[in-house]
Parts: C-alpha cells; sequence; structure tokens
C-alpha cells in the first residue's frame, strides 16, 4: 500500500508549487540606434536602464523604467554635414508580459525548456525623454540643419534650442529574462541575464535636434523620430 501511495503521487521533480516572486529589480547596458531627419546616420549612442517591477499576477508585471545615456546622428559616407550627440534622461511606465507564464496552467516548472518559454515577454509603456545636445551642427545659411528655434540674436539670426522633450508613445519591449541559478530546486532570490530590445517612438521631431524648414524660412511638417535601444542586464528577483 505505501508502495502504491508513492508510486501514484509524483511530486514536481522541478520547481516550487505556488512559489512568485514579486519584486524584481533590474539594470542593464547596451546601444541606442536613432532614426530621424538624417536617413543615413550610421553612428550608434549607448545608454544604461535601472528598472523596478512588482508582478501583480503570474506573468505580468508592472513596473517603473528609467534610461540615462546618448542619441548620436552622423553621417560618414556622403556629404552630409549634419551631426549630433544627444545625451538624454528618461523615466516611464511599462507593462511586462511573460504569456507563456501568464496562460500556463500549471502550478510548477516542470523542465528546463518550461523556465526558458516562461522567460521570454513583451512589454509595453511610455517614457519621457529630456534632451542636452552636447554638440550639434547647425548653418543659419541652410534651412536642412536647422533644429527647433527658440529666439533670435541682434543680428537676426536664429537661436536654436539646445534643451528638447520629447514623449515616447508606445514603448515596445520584447527580450527574454533566463535565470543564471537553478531555479527549478532553490526557492531563494533568482538572478537572472536579461536580454531586452526596446522600439522607442516619439510623439515630436525633435530627438536628433533636427526639424524640416522649407525655403521660406518656416517650420514645415516632418516625420516623428524614433530610437531603438538593445541592451544586455541582471534582474534580481525575489
Amino acid at each position: 500500500m505505501p508502495f502504491f501511495v508513492f508510486s501514484q503521487y509524483c511530486p514536481p521533480l522541478s520547481g516550487k508549487v505556488g512559489e512568485t516572486k514579486l519584486f524584481h529589480i533590474t539594470a542593464g547596458y547596451g546601444i541606442t540606434k536613432l532614426y530621424g531627419d538624417v536617413k543615413s546616420n550610421n553612428a550608434f549612442g549607448s545608454a544604461g536602464t535601472i528598472n523596478l517591477d512588482y508582478q501583480i499576477k503570474k506573468g505580468l508585471l508592472i513596473g517603473l523604467e528609467s534610461q540615462f545615456g546618448s542619441l548620436r546622428t552622423e553621417v560618414t559616407n556622403t556629404a552630409d554635414p549634419r551631426q549630433s550627440h544627444n545625451d538624454y534622461m528618461a523615466g516611464g511606465l511599462r507593462v511586462l508580459i511573460h504569456p507563456f507564464s501568464f496562460f500556463s496552467k500549471n502550478s510548477y516548472l516542470r523542465s528546463y525548456s518550461d523556465v526558458l518559454l516562461e522567460s521570454l515577454y513583451l512589454g509595453v509603456g511610455s517614457l519621457y525623454i529630456i534632451n542636452h545636445y552636447e554638440y550639434i551642427y547647425h548653418n543659419v545659411n541652410d534651412y536642412s540643419t536647422y533644429g527647433m528655434v527658440k529666439g533670435f540674436d541682434s543680428s537676426g539670426d536664429p537661436i536654436f534650442e539646445d534643451r528638447t522633450r520629447t514623449l515616447i508613445l508606445p514603448s515596445l519591449n520584447l527580450g527574454s529574462s533566463i535565470p543564471l541559478n537553478n531555479q527549478l530546486l532553490s526557492s531563494g532570490p533568482v538572478l537572472s541575464l536579461v536580454v531586452n530590445g526596446q522600439f522607442n517612438f516619439g510623439r515630436n521631431d525633435a530627438l536628433d535636434g533636427y526639424t524640416p524648414y522649407g525655403a521660406n524660412g518656416r517650420l514645415s511638417q516632418g516625420k516623428d523620430d524614433f530610437y531603438s535601444f538593445y541592451s544586455l542586464g541582471l534582474r534580481y528577483s525575489f
């Protein structure tokens, strides 16, 4: 009888039943790529990020995101003189979903392949960016190099903004948080490697420091700027 009972009850060989990590702290670093008025931009910037997330339901997290880094514009293969170096800070909110975890009916992880699948996530959020142009090329006689104008000097030449603000909406994330310690056997905090791709849609044309002006010197309607951010990081979950 004891052998029969034991053979019928097969406790999970991996994972902890009902275990949930509520708090997640992530720090990462990576490269940025800006897409704006300079179509042939081949420069890369860099940025760091610190995120704080709370798991409100299995596989569903809400949190705060911060970024600090640079966005660069430079063309080395053509005669286009436009280039800029933009230092920025950003903060905002985000929601992440680990779909294989969120929709799973399992109360424990059965294998490492389950861990890998449940590490995949999608995210959506919004950021508010404050930019400071450390360097940007302008030529008052070339309207294609104009940025946002904040006034005019005594000679009538434009004075360009060296700080701008941009709302990012949406900010989309695609990534994976892969546990580095044995989550299947340990019930303590989890340290994970985070691989993330982020795609940020600006709500104005100011990220790269250039805005289109016509030959009459009047502001033309341009396309909103966009940047991507690819990063590696570590997540501490407890």
